[in-house]
C-alpha cells in the first residue's frame, strides 16, 4: 500500500522537477557529420529510469505547450515557448511521480486527459507570477480549445469546459490538487478582477504600464461594488475593463471566447454605474454610454 506523502515530500518533488529538465548533448558517435541531439537518460524521483512510454507522453506534452504558446503569441518565434515547456514538462513529470507514489506504481497519469493537466499547471504558473498575475481560467481554456481545434492529430482530444477544468484543479481524487497546492497555493485563492488584469493587458494586448494601472483602478472599484454575478462572472469584467481603455473594440468571440452581446452588456453596466469610485476611474472618452453593436 502506497504511503501518504508529507508536505516536505511534496516540496521535494516539486523542487526536483524544476531542477531536472532533460539536458541535450551532442551525439558522440563516430560519424562527425551527424548533428542529431540525444537526450541523457532521465530518472523518476524513485531513481528508476523513465520508460519510453513516459518519454513519449512528455514529448506530446511539450508539443502541445509549444502549440498553445503559438496560439496565444503567433508573432513570437518558437524559442519564446522554452520557459513554458521547461516548467510544464517538469511539473507534469513530478505530478506523474507523485501519483505513482500515492496511487501505486502503475497509476501514472492513467484516467487523466493530459491537456487539462497542462491547463491546470499553466493556470497556477501564471497565478504565481507577480510581474503579470493570473489569467482568468475561462480565457486560458479558450486558448487551450483553439489549440486543440487547430491540431493536426487524427484523434483530436475533446474540448475542455470550465466544469471539467475545475474538477481537475480542485478534486483530490484527480491526484493533482494536493501536489500543486503545496507549492503554488495562490492559484487556489479567490482572485479579484483587479488581480486578473495584468497578464492579458501586458502580455496579450501589450498595454502601456500607465494604461494597466488605470485598468486596475477601475477593476478595483468594480471589486468593491460587488458587480460580479453568476451570469456575469469576473473574467467578463476583466475583458470589459480592458476594452474600455482600449483604442478599439475587441473581436471578443475570436480573441477571448466571449460573445459580443455578452461583453457589451457588461461594458454598459460599468459605464452606466452610478458608483462614485467607478465613475471616477473611467476614462473621459468613456463617459458616454456605448450602444450595443
Amino acid at each position: 500500500m502506497a504511503r501518504k506523502l508529507t508536505a516536505n515530500d511534496l516540496f521535494k518533488l516539486m523542487n526536483q522537477a524544476m531542477s531536472k529538465s532533460p539536458s541535450p548533448v551532442k551525439s558522440r558517435s563516430s560519424s562527425r557529420s551527424s548533428n542529431k541531439l540525444q537526450y541523457q537518460q532521465e530518472f523518476t524521483n524513485n531513481g528508476k529510469p523513465v520508460g519510453p512510454e513516459t518519454i513519449q507522453e512528455l514529448t506530446r506534452v511539450e508539443a502541445f505547450v509549444r502549440s498553445l504558446h503559438n496560439t496565444m503569441f503567433p508573432l513570437q518565434n518558437s524559442t519564446a515557448a522554452t520557459g513554458w515547456v521547461t516548467t510544464v514538462r517538469g511539473t507534469y513529470k513530478a505530478i506523474r511521480d507523485y501519483r505513482e507514489k500515492t496511487k501505486g506504481q502503475k497509476a501514472g497519469m492513467k484516467g487523466l486527459r493530459f491537456h487539462i493537466v497542462v491547463a491546470v499547471i499553466l493556470y497556477c504558473m501564471f497565478a504565481d507570477t507577480p510581474a503579470t498575475g493570473p489569467i482568468p481560467a475561462p480565457i486560458l481554456i479558450h486558448f487551450i480549445n483553439e489549440t486543440i481545434k487547430s491540431s493536426h492529430e487524427k484523434n483530436k482530444p475533446k474540448l475542455i469546459d470550465l466544469k471539467t477544468f475545475e474538477r481537475y484543479r480542485t478534486n483530490r481524487d484527480m491526484g493533482i490538487m494536493q501536489f500543486i497546492k503545496s507549492k503554488k497555493g495562490i492559484c487556489y485563492q479567490k482572485l479579484t478582477i483587479e488581480a486578473q488584469i495584468g497578464y492579458i493587458g501586458r502580455k496579450l494586448l501589450a498595454f502601456e504600464t500607465k494604461t494597466i494601472l488605470a485598468c486596475k483602478k477601475l477593476a478595483h472599484a468594480i471589486d468593491l461594488a460587488n458587480m460580479v454575478n453568476d451570469k456575469q462572472p469576473s473574467y467578463m469584467f476583466v475583458i470589459a475593463c480592458l476594452e474600455i481603455f482600449s483604442k478599439n473594440k475587441f473581436d471578443s468571440k475570436k480573441e477571448f471566447g466571449i460573445p459580443r452581446c455578452s461583453l457589451d452588456t457588461v461594458v454598459e453596466k460599468i459605464l452606466n454605474s452610478s458608483d462614485p469610485k467607478i465613475m471616477a476611474a473611467l476614462p473621459i472618452r468613456a463617459s458616454i454610454p456605448r450602444l450595443r453593436s
